[in-house]
């Protein structure tokens, strides 16, 4: 009876180590999914004793998914730059912070947090030394497990939300450009070619295609990416990429050619790529 005891406590510590809760902004349209552990150890600070939070908020809006990391405390950090970090039995690492407003809290730098939550899923204990103002070194501990399924729950409903607000948002430019090209339209780029038009590229915020038949513009409705980019690149006689292409590509940048008046992709070897969206 008590080993069964003992197992049901076990399987509840397990699963309780990493709190899962979201909530929307309705004001900034922005959903925010939080994953939090309490540290193992207690914190003997000089007024009284608390326990640190290890915090993963993952932030949903229209521009994407945007990840941080921070470490919450009971006392004034001041402008705490640096921390010490360990993972299980590994090497003590320098990781580069920045205070919250109220200087309790420690966020991570940006440059770190995809290292840090891939470190999180492989590891068992995250060990955090941080120093407040005037205070000698604090230690805390966190238990990693079940943090893997966790954040596998979390990105997965963040990414769901991103997604529906692109929708929306694809919906309601389809309905204002529509209304601009007085809702003329053909349904794809065969049945423009099949009407005798000729496709173009236009800019209204983001580049758009459209099937120009004896002087009058139709807005084209269905299409994919891969055709898109075939005619961009035919048209501009020169490769046609996404901003997130651009953005994961070695070398490369999005910025803007005031001479088109257009997005393009700046490379280092001096390339200069046409964006699509």
């Amino acid at each position: 009876m008590k080993k069964i005891f003992l197992l049901i406590i076990s399987t509840i510590v397990l699963f309780a180590a990493w709190e899962h809760s979201s909530n929307y902004d309705e004001f900034e349209g922005k959903k925010y999914f939080y994953l939090i552990a309490r540290s193992l150890n207690t914190v003997y600070d000089y007024i009284r004793p608390y326990k640190s939070s290890l915090i993963v908020r993952i932030v949903a809006d229209s521009s994407g998914i945007h990840k941080e990391i921070y470490i919450t405390t009971q006392e004034y950090v001041g402008n705490v730059d640096e921390i010490e970090t360990k993972y299980d039995n590994g090497p003590i690492k320098i990781v580069r912070v920045f205070p919250s407003t109220d200087h309790k809290a420690m966020f991570i730098a940006d440059t770190y947090i995809k290292t840090t939550l891939q470190n999180f899923k492989k590891h068992n204990k995250f060990y955090v030394r941080y120093q407040p103002f005037s205070e000698n070194p604090r230690t805390v501990k966190f238990s990693l497990k079940g943090f893997s399924k966790k954040y596998h729950i979390a990105i997965n409903s963040a990414t769901k939300f991103y997604k529906k607000l692109q929708a929306q948002q694809k919906k309601e430019r389809m309905r204002k450009l529509l209304a601009k090209y007085h809702n003329r339209s053909v349904k794809s780029f065969s049945e423009c070619e099949k009407k005798g038009g000729e496709i173009n590229i236009e800019f209204d915020r983001k580049n758009f295609p459209v099937c120009v038949i004896n002087g009058d513009k139709y807005l084209i409705l269905n299409y994919s990416l891969d055709e898109f980019k075939k005619i961009a690149q035919k048209i501009y006689k020169t490769a046609a990429l996404t901003r997130d292409e651009c953005k994961n590509k070695k070398g490369c940048r999005v910025g803007w050619n005031f001479d088109i008046d257009r997005p393009v992709c700046k490379c280092s070897n001096g390339a200069e790529l046409r964006i699509l969206e």
